[in-house]
């Protein structure tokens, strides 16, 4: 910004999308550590929901399809049919399966797979 500022940068569009994504990406980083923040002092409050986690997975792969398609990654979804809703946040398990899948497919060379899979088994997790 400030070599556009300056003169030194010409603000055209090649410029301006630069400050555009950067800014974006700054936002989210701060965002980020201030999430990091509350929870480190017991302050984040979670909008749990009963969510059917399948669906809410489903909907997060068809949101990244472009990414995964252009680096030539076969992605890979399996769920049982007869899933029972779970309580949690779903912001929050968007967020999770959003930094999950992005490292995957970062992670990932082209032409490999990503297999998400959920299971029904129940491993001692309790209700709170």
């Amino acid at each position: 910004m400030d070599g556009m500022l300056d003169g030194v940068f010409e603000p055209d569009e090649e410029h301006l999308n630069t400050v555009k994504e950067q800014t974006v990406l700054l936002t989210r980083l701060i965002s980020d550590i201030r999430d990091l923040s509350l929870i480190e002092s017991g302050q984040l409050k979670l909008e749990r929901e009963s969510v059917n986690i399948a669906d809410l997975i489903q909907h997060k792969i068809s949101q990244i399809k472009a990414a995964y398609l252009e680096k030539g990654i076969h992605l890979k979804f399996n769920a049982p049919d007869a899933l029972p809703n779970i309580l949690i946040d779903p912001a929050r398990m968007d967020q999770i399966l959003s930094n999950l899948l992005t490292n995957a497919i970062r992670h990932t060379p082209r032409g490999g797979t990503i297999t998400v899979i959920v299971d029904n088994k129940h491993n001692g997790v309790a209700d709170r």
